[in-house]
């Protein structure tokens, strides 16, 4: 493997998901790609609900094979965090490193509306495997 000089090798990335209109507000799932020849370590994901629904984030292959719960949080309009403190959340202890097209996905127990968001934050690195 060959490195450039003045390229970072892993840089801070905060994606910001804003209530994607209608499709936010038809569906409670979203899903979040780490994208081909990267890999994510997953930071924090910070989920605001607007309207009172149970909130789910969890991990999977990009086969579709669930690998991790990170987070179950019961019905609210605040915030659900990964990782969390809140008493009545289930959470993955540990880091989570995302391969290539492997995903994150929110459920949200109903449809949100235009103050809901997704706030995730990760470390990106190549990856040529």
């Amino acid at each position: 493997m060959s490195v450039e000089v003045g390229v970072p090798l892993a840089r801070k990335r905060e994606l910001y998901y804003l209530n994607a209109g209608a499709t936010w507000d038809s569906t409670t799932e979203m899903s979040i790609a780490c994208p081909a020849n990267t890999r994510w370590k997953v930071i924090s994901i910070v989920v605001k609900n607007d309207v009172n629904a149970t909130t789910t984030i969890y991990f999977e292959t990009a086969a579709g094979v669930v690998i991790n719960q990170l987070a179950n949080q019961a019905a609210n309009t605040g915030r659900t965090t990964f990782p969390t403190l809140v008493a009545d959340a289930t959470q993955h202890h540990g880091d989570v490193i995302m391969d290539p097209l492997e995903e994150v996905h929110v459920i949200c127990g109903v449809a949100q509306g235009a103050a809901a968001y997704i706030l995730m934050q990760v470390l990106e690195v190549p990856y040529y495997g």
